[in-house]
């Protein structure tokens, strides 16, 4: 996908991750969040918020940047600072997209279709069964992983983001490496009369990018093994 448009790959790519990060919440969170299909959700990760407990919940209030797809979201997933002040831990709040405020601050040269803007949460409930403590993402340990024997509920929650976040680069790459080699093909440089395909300086650009593509798509392909088999 990332060969037409990286802001695609990237956008759809991480809209699809965060249903795995739903499916780590608790069976009720789930139920309600999965009612509406498709479910799609930004996750703005940096603990930019606060939980401050009341009843069997928290009131959250926050800013959130770079939450790319919020504009098609109908839930958002934020990381969040809970509990009482002497007793505080991370924890990834489910919020729906009628509670939030989208500041539209993404004005980019890149990548602007992802519509990263910023979110606002002002004093919002948010139920303690919409609510997975980060701590229990990283031991395996979240709510639906003892519901479930796959080895998909224990995923590490950093590397399936970070080679999610890698694949958009690479398909980008990879189609700009063709861009390359179709204008080598049919370029004549100015001043020489000849194919700039014949030049050894351009044959050896093209194909050190080629290397390094094989490289990183090999290595990606590893590391997704390794994610997918990792408990």
């Amino acid at each position: 996908m990332a060969h037409g448009c990286a802001s695609s790959a990237w956008t759809i790519g991480f809209c699809a991750l965060h249903n795995w990060m739903l499916a780590l919440f608790d069976q009720r969170a789930q139920e309600e969040a999965f009612a509406t299909r498709p479910f799609l959700a930004p996750a703005p990760l940096a603990p930019a918020g606060r939980g401050v407990p009341t009843g069997e919940g928290v009131r959250l209030t926050g800013r959130w940047s770079w939450a790319t797809g919020v504009m098609h979201g109908n839930w958002i997933i934020v990381a969040a600072l809970c509990g009482p002040d002497d007793g505080i831990y991370p924890a990834l709040a489910l919020v729906p997209a009628g509670d939030i405020q989208i500041e539209d601050v993404w004005h980019t040269d890149g990548m602007r279709a992802t519509g990263s803007n910023d979110v606002v949460i002002t004093d919002v409930f948010v139920p303690g069964h919409r609510l997975v403590l980060v701590s229990d993402i990283y031991t395996g340990t979240a709510p639906c992983a003892g519901l479930h024997d796959a080895g998909t509920y224990r995923w590490p929650m950093v590397p399936a983001l970070s080679l999610l976040a890698a694949m958009p680069a690479l398909g980008g790459a990879e189609r700009a490496a063709e861009v390359y080699a179709e204008r080598l093909s049919q370029r004549v440089l100015a001043y020489e009369g000849v194919m700039q395909k014949d030049k050894t300086i351009a044959r050896a650009h093209l194909a050190e990018a080629r290397v390094r593509l094989r490289a990183r798509t090999s290595s990606t392909t590893r590391c997704s093994g390794s994610s997918a088999t990792s408990t």
